[in-house]
């Protein structure tokens, strides 16, 4: 019992981490693709507090590799209303950024 426990868990967490993955490259998209285009200086990005931890964990977060790769940073704020899949791009002055 124990054992389908943990093969259970690591199901799991291959999942989360695989969605991660998707989720971080549609969110590099957007940001490039879209958003960037619209010469939105201050970015600021809202998501699920799950996904906050996921983009600004650790010294070197993926957020800090977004800025080193694209010279751009993006805050990113928690917001527990929102869905795991849910995200917004905001200005700085707190107005949602419309994607096309």
């Amino acid at each position: 019992e124990a054992m389908s426990k943990v093969s259970v868990q690591v199901r799991m967490n291959r999942e989360h981490e695989i969605f991660l993955v998707l989720f971080h490259h549609q969110m590099l998209n957007i940001l490039l693709d879209e958003v960037g285009d619209q010469n939105e200086k201050d970015l600021v990005l809202a998501v699920h507090p799950y996904l906050h931890a996921y983009f600004t964990h650790g010294l070197i977060s993926r957020r800090m590799r977004w800025y080193f790769n694209y010279k751009r940073w993006v805050s990113i704020v928690k917001d527990t209303s929102m869905a795991i899949m849910e995200y917004k791009f905001l200005n700085k002055e707190g107005e949602e950024i419309q994607l096309t």
